[in-house]
């Protein structure tokens, strides 16, 4: 495993993305690269100031208790692979 790969509460790997894991990021976009799943930790007022659709959904209230979480901050699993 890579030296950024860590293990989640589920006992998943996962990897921090190399350019993209901000450790004041407030976020975490959880994607598949490489058929790896891959963390990109981001700021939710770049990703709402440069996309109307993560705009909208970053509009709907969290709930800790509901979403997953990781290191602090939640984790949206994102559909589609990461290119």
């Amino acid at each position: 495993m890579p030296e950024n790969s860590i293990a989640t509460d589920s006992g998943n790997r996962v990897v921090h993305h190399e350019t993209l894991y901000f450790t004041d990021g407030d976020i975490i976009l959880s994607v598949i690269n490489e058929e790896k799943r891959t963390f990109l930790r981001l700021h939710r007022s770049m990703l709402s100031h440069f996309s109307p659709v993560f705009k909208d959904i970053l509009s709907i209230p969290s709930n800790p208790q509901v979403n997953d979480m990781y290191d602090g901050v939640p984790v949206v699993v994102m559909p589609d692979p990461y290119e």
